[in-house]
């Protein structure tokens, strides 16, 4: 109630008052500035408001910013569109990176990125909004839901997306060499909330631009094993279910993949080996015996790889340009990861995507 506003009887006839200068005008004059928080008089509008340029409505100095070419958004377009002002040019930009610290256009980056060779990490840097759920963990400490993308490009001009997209301090992606495809690019262990604001899309968003071909390569999901359950025995009980519903619904899975080849799968993301019967005759002191997962994945190349002591690595899809597709497989591997904590083995059982 408080942003209600109050007229006396002049008003009532007719009449506003103007918010800026006091004075009173003709209401069919007055201008709604801050999405309708305030009215301004003509006068007042042209020396004290600016126009937003992406939804056209009237803001004060305070809640719009005006980049170096006179470009104005407000604040809610600017957080919707992704949108930051270059340290360099002062321009607006949706397609930008962040080197030491700083924003800059893809035109202004300081610097072109080098790609590191296969396996030659950057320090991990947790990416998240500081607002997401955590998952309790033994030592009471706690830990968000962490997710890090690998997308291969087996195009011939994959090769140019470092220099169209930098990935500056490293902070949110990095490129790499991979003798199987062109190009590699890796996210920083990044929250799902997190995710829709990550300059990693920026890359995807590069891609699609250069009609980037996706065949031959893949696009791997990993989550941090401490996610998915307290302890370890909890957390291969999460995986045991999902490979339940992997196994129960492959048809279905192989068809959302994006694989366009049967045999991409067989040869880059094959089924876990872990039978429904085995899975559903596991006692808990067994779960224990079980720590690291493999009895359900000799090497890393199936649909669930298990090898890695830190994270699961979800390996069935075919690479993307479409970033909200890419946002989607995340969601969709973090709804069935969610499904799996909260049921049963029996209810995994029957799930059915």
């Amino acid at each position: 109630m408080e942003n209600l506003k109050t007229y006396n009887a002049a008003e009532c006839d007719g009449l506003i008052r103007c918010d800026r200068c006091g004075d009173y005008v003709d209401e069919s004059t007055a201008v709604a500035v801050n999405n309708g928080h305030d009215y301004y008089c003509g006068e007042c509008i042209d020396e004290y408001a600016c126009r937003c340029d992406h939804c056209g409505q009237w803001y004060s100095p305070e809640n719009i910013t005006v980049d170096g070419m006179g470009m104005a958004y407000c604040d809610d377009c600017r957080e919707a569109l992704n949108m930051q002002i270059c340290a360099s040019c002062g321009c607006w930009t949706d397609d930008y990176c962040i080197v030491d610290g700083k924003i800059y256009c893809t035109e202004c980056a300081p610097y072109t990125p080098m790609v590191r060779p296969y396996h030659d990490n950057p320090e991990l840097v947790f990416v998240n909004h500081g607002d997401e759920h955590i998952y309790p963990t033994p030592s009471g400490e706690g830990t968000r839901r962490y997710y890090g993308v690998e997308i291969e490009y087996n195009d011939q001009n994959a090769d140019n997306l470092p220099n169209t997209v930098p990935s500056g301090d490293e902070s949110e992606f990095w490129y790499t060499s991979d003798d199987s495809v062109e190009l590699e690019v890796v996210s920083q262990p990044t929250t799902l909330q997190a995710f829709q604001y990550s300059g990693f899309l920026n890359v995807i968003k590069a891609a699609n631009n250069m009609d980037m071909l996706t065949k031959g390569a893949g696009m791997h999901v990993h989550v941090n094993r401490a996610s998915l359950g307290c302890g370890a025995r909890a957390q291969n009980e999460t995986i045991m279910k999902l490979v339940l519903i992997f196994n129960n619904n492959w048809e279905a899975i192989k068809e959302y993949s994006g694989r366009v080849y049967e045999t991409d799968l067989l040869q880059w993301a094959k089924l876990n080996d872990l039978t429904v019967q085995d899975a559903l005759s596991l006692t808990r002191e067994e779960y224990a015996k079980i720590i690291d997962g493999k009895k359900w994945c000799s090497n890393r190349y199936y649909a669930l790889n298990l090898t890695n002591q830190a994270t699961v690595e979800l390996r069935i899809f075919n690479t993307t340009t479409d970033y909200k597709a890419l946002l989607e497989r995340i969601e969709w591997f973090d709804e069935l990861i969610e499904y799996c904590t909260k049921h049963s083995a029996k209810e995994c059982n029957e799930y059915t995507i």
